[in-house]
């Protein structure tokens, strides 16, 4: 067994739309979520409620948060990707997420 990287780009536009990160329901014990360097704006990370006032990290240009289960106690679990979403901030400018993941492979 050994683990294989994945990554998914979605680029949020310019409005304030939330957006599923993944439109699949992909597990994973973490994930890492970073914007583009070249951001204007604010990536706002969260459920899909998720606002420049109600978010679990707000990510400025570069910036990145790394989500696990274990960090939030459950070291066995694992995290719902179809269930992270993000909103850019409403200044007009573009924001794009990239979302990293690990998964196992057999192969």
């Amino acid at each position: 067994m050994y683990l294989r990287p994945y990554s998914i780009m979605r680029n949020l536009g310019t409005c304030a739309v939330v957006i599923p990160l993944t439109g699949n329901a992909i597990k994973t014990p973490g994930v890492a979520i970073t914007a583009a360097r070249a951001n204007t704006g604010y990536v706002y990370i969260g459920t899909s409620n998720v606002a420049s006032t109600d978010y679990i990290a707000d990510l400025g240009a570069g910036d990145q948060v790394v989500l696990t289960a274990e960090q939030f106690g459950w070291a066995n679990a694992e995290i719902n990707l179809g269930e992270i979403f993000a909103v850019g901030d409403t200044t007009g400018t573009v924001s794009v997420a990239w979302l990293g993941r690990v998964d196992e492979d057999d192969a």
